[in-house]
């Protein structure tokens, strides 16, 4: 069938994998070049078709061709996002983001750092004075999209409740925000900007002229989006800073300090000293201990009539290695009546596979490959069982804040068992694969272990909803790093 608007006669993946990789586009001019990137990129990321994952070698090459000095930074920053967001679908864990930054990233930041040397951008490099004006800049902004969003609302809401007097908020939504959501930041005290027209020729200069307006002193991102990269590589504002949330390689020139997530080890050591520290996100209680519908819990449990035990996994499908699914498998083989429920978007090629060797318990498994409402099936479930080796973040926390224990699989990686250490139960931390199966087990078969893990649970979570924490440790960075402050300035 055809793909309505694109001129591509719509094949399978590998069809268009092999195109990519013929190379015929090098015989193209640019224009064509990038209209064919956006057409073979945007319906897989829009449908998110598992099949995307053989197009990211071509794509990448196609994509670092397009960085020619004829191309605007709105438009390399466009298809910059495009390959980024289906790389980041494809990612089973944190291992296949490697050298993502050189080569993914820095083309982009090279490319906008001649082009902004040729158009003779003003840098802002001076800070004004005390209070710091500091600007959350989210591609993110609204609730549908996932973590992100819940932990910047989180840092927001810690900073508020600090009122240490050090900074003034505001939050650049640069892809919309959900009005509901804008009311509920800006009650925090933020000034709230919606910047979504920057892949306008002139959208990238407005956004910089409205950080000059507000005199921004630091950019926060959220995400290694591409007009982050474009904003820091122009120089934006005297401080600019990365949040890590699962993509640590983001380098660059104009990235001035990096708060690095659980899976930053590498980047750790990898960036200058003083550039960057390990933080471990908490989360709003709203997020953690969420409010959930007793009629609509009781309907999705009666999907499992009957069920003895209901073991749940909510996230990207991707994660779920063959490791993983082959434990829950004998989980399901050694207690008769059990269930086990997966929701979540994203590719499920290798999940459908596995699923196929699973013989005469594979009726016990119920998939919704679907973005699902992850506290309402948590509370319609009796345990969660974490994904390894690469594993959830804000989902166990939910499954906590319900009640629901957390069977996971220790990691020795300094970051993930720090963040394990803070938020997970140690009594149902597995050591091994065979220890891992043997805890979901007991949950299943001994109601009063299960009892005392779910009363465990709850404190659990508790501990993750400090918003303070993150706030404290940003604030401190931006006090130490802008020094006293000086007059706000712009240099031409």
């Amino acid at each position: 069938m055809s793909q309505a608007g694109t001129g591509i006669e719509w094949a399978a993946s590998s069809d268009l994998a092999a195109r990519l990789e013929s190379g015929e586009w090098r015989q193209w001019e640019l224009e064509e070049r990038v209209r064919f990137l956006r057409e073979v990129a945007g319906p897989y990321i829009r449908t998110r078709d598992t099949g995307s994952r053989l197009l990211v070698p071509g794509l990448t090459r196609l994509y670092e061709s397009t960085l020619t000095s004829a191309l605007h930074p709105a438009d390399g920053a466009e298809l910059y996002d495009l390959v980024r967001t289906i790389i980041w679908m494809n990612a089973s864990d944190s291992g296949a983001l490697e050298g993502f930054g050189a080569a993914i990233v820095e083309p982009l930041a090279a490319h906008v750092r001649r082009w902004a040397e040729e158009e003779e951008m003003p840098r802002r490099v001076v800070a004004g004075p005390p209070p710091y004006r500091i600007a959350y800049l989210s591609a993110n902004a609204t609730l549908a999209l996932g973590a992100v969003i819940r932990v910047i609302w989180s840092c927001l809401a810690g900073h508020a409740r600090l009122a240490s007097g050090r900074v003034e908020l505001f939050l650049y939504a640069t892809n919309g925000i959900d009005g509901h959501l804008r009311q509920a930041i800006e009650s925090l005290g933020v000034t709230v900007r919606v910047c979504d027209g920057w892949r306008a020729r002139e959208g990238i200069a407005d956004v910089r002229r409205q950080l000059d307006a507000d005199r921004i002193d630091v950019i926060l991102a959220d995400n290694n989006r591409g007009l982050a990269t474009v904003l820091f590589e122009t120089r934006s504002a005297p401080l600019q800073i990365y949040l890590d949330m699962g993509f640590p390689e983001w380098g660059g020139a104009g990235v001035d300090y990096t708060f690095l997530g659980f899976n930053g080890d590498a980047q750790l050591t990898a960036l200058p000293p003083g550039s960057c520290e390990q933080i471990e996100w908490r989360f709003d209680d709203r997020f953690v201990r969420t409010t959930v519908d007793p009629e609509a819990v009781a309907a999705q449990r009666a999907r499992f009539a009957g069920a003895r035990h209901v073991f749940c996994y909510v996230g990207r499908l991707v994660k779920l290695a063959p490791e993983y699914l082959l434990a829950t498998r004998e989980i399901l083989r050694r207690v008769p009546g059990t269930v086990l429920y997966l929701g979540g978007t994203g590719d499920d090629r290798e999940l459908r596979e596995t699923l196929d060797t699973f013989g005469d318990v594979a009726s016990r498994v119920v998939v919704d490959a679907t973005q699902v409402d992850g506290p309402l099936m948590m509370h319609a479930t009796d345990t969660f069982l974490d994904s390894f080796p690469f594993f959830g973040g804000l989902s166990c926390l939910q499954a906590q804040g319900a009640g629901r224990p957390v069977v996971h699989l220790a990691d020795p990686r300094p970051g993930y068992a720090r963040l394990q250490a803070l938020m997970r139960d140690g009594a149902v931390r597995a050591t091994t694969i065979g220890d891992y199966i043997a805890i979901a087990e007991r949950l299943a078969v001994m109601p009063a272990e299960w009892a005392a893990r779910s009363a465990a649970a709850a404190g659990v979570a508790e501990r993750g909803t400090d918003v303070t924490v993150c706030a404290r440790a940003i604030e401190d960075v931006i006090v130490r790093r802008l020094g006293s402050g000086r007059e706000s300035d712009i240099e031409r």
